[in-house]
């Protein structure tokens, strides 16, 4: 099968970068052609730059795919001789934003899409950006979803992007979930028997991300521990002066930026993983990276979240509940051996329920389903 992959930036620092890569490299692994289209210069090899919709539906047909996937949206409905499959990464189908926040009552959105009721979500909820151009941008990316996306089959990263996808008018039958494989690691470590218990936050520091929520309750652990924040962003300064002026600065290290290994080894340190979200997360990869590493992850009912986190190995909170979170870390701080139950189980639940090879399969399946009917 010949497949074409498309994203503006095909390769850009950062999650859907780095899945790309690792799914094409997969499928050339496979026996498949995989090439590449970006709107944007690639030092890539086999990239093709493609600046317009145009550009890039005619450069797909003339290499003769089989199938072209799609990672970030088009402003046009492909032709109806060429294969098309888009992977929905994010909120962008049922939100301007991208979002689903509202930042300044810090909780999150379920509203159906209106230009009045999200244009009020802009200005006075803080539901991303309100500065007119950001704002004039995220409306015009949300009409273009919902012109183009009802033309296209769609793979959603969770089931509550699917339903968010149907209850805002987009054909169910053109919708279809595919949750997303867990990251490979090459060891994964048993919990090291530390004196003083270890716990890690990985994620941007923005308060979506639920970094005010860890670091309040820290004021209710009773138990002697270290929580080791390894992410930046704009609210970094903020958090560590919450955490001076609570007194619990003792109880946190601020990591900032780390790369890959770094992160890895950090995991490995840990006795569990804090994801604390607060926001309509799409998926909740980190849930996977902590399983993946035999390690137990505390974490919120939002968004995608409670389908990857699986009881077997998860702690699942009501968001901002402080109380739930302080005590669900001194349960790991007190029981080392509940710490590695969940962290093997989590381990088996991953490789069995979200390994990559499940995952090319399942692809696999469905490009073949969209040629067959097509």
């Amino acid at each position: 099968m010949k497949i074409g992959h498309y994203s503006p930036t095909i390769f850009a620092h950062g999650g859907i970068g780095q899945y790309i890569q690792r799914l094409g490299d997969a499928q050339q692994s496979r026996g498949h052609d995989v090439v590449y289209f970006s709107k944007n210069n690639s030092e890539a090899a086999q990239c093709t730059i493609a600046p317009t919709d145009r550009d890039l539906f005619s450069l797909a047909k003339g290499a003769g795919l089989d199938i072209l996937h799609l990672h970030k949206e088009v402003a046009s409905v492909p032709p109806p001789d060429l294969h098309v499959v888009r992977t929905m990464h994010g909120n962008q189908a049922s939100c301007p934003s991208g979002s689903r926040y509202l930042s300044r009552r810090g909780t999150q959105c379920d509203r159906t899409y209106s230009a009045i009721g999200c244009f009020w979500g802009h200005v006075v909820d803080g539901c991303g950006s309100s500065k007119p151009e950001r704002m004039k941008a995220h409306f015009a990316r949300i009409k273009k979803e919902k012109t183009v996306l009802p033309h296209i089959q769609t793979l959603t990263v969770s089931e509550f992007l699917r339903q968010r996808m149907i209850i805002e008018g987009y054909p169910a039958s053109h919708v279809q979930t595919l949750l997303s494989p867990a990251p490979v690691v090459s060891e994964s470590a048993s919990i090291p028997e530390n004196d003083l218990p270890h716990f890690v936050f990985l994620g941007r520091l923005v308060p979506q991300k639920g970094i005010d929520w860890l670091i309040r309750s820290l004021l209710q652990v009773k138990s002697e521990c270290l929580v080791e924040i390894a992410g930046d962003g704009y609210f970094a300064e903020e958090a560590k002066a919450m955490a001076d002026r609570l007194g619990v600065a003792s109880k946190v290290r601020f990591l900032g930026w780390v790369d890959a290994p770094t992160a890895a080894r950090t995991i490995q340190k840990s006795r569990a993983v804090i994801f604390p979200s607060v926001w309509h997360e799409p998926a909740g990869l980190v849930t996977l990276e902590a399983a993946a590493h035999a390690r137990p992850v505390i974490t919120a009912a939002v968004g995608g979240i409670p389908e990857y986190a699986d009881p077997s190995f998860s702690i699942v909170l009501e968001p901002h509940d402080e109380t739930a979170l302080a005590a669900a870390i001194d349960r790991f701080c007190d029981d080392k051996k509940l710490a590695d139950s969940m962290g093997r189980a989590g381990y088996e639940y991953v490789t069995q329920n979200h390994s990559f090879d499940g995952f090319c399969d399942s692809l696999s399946d469905i490009y073949t389903q969209i040629i067959d009917v097509n």
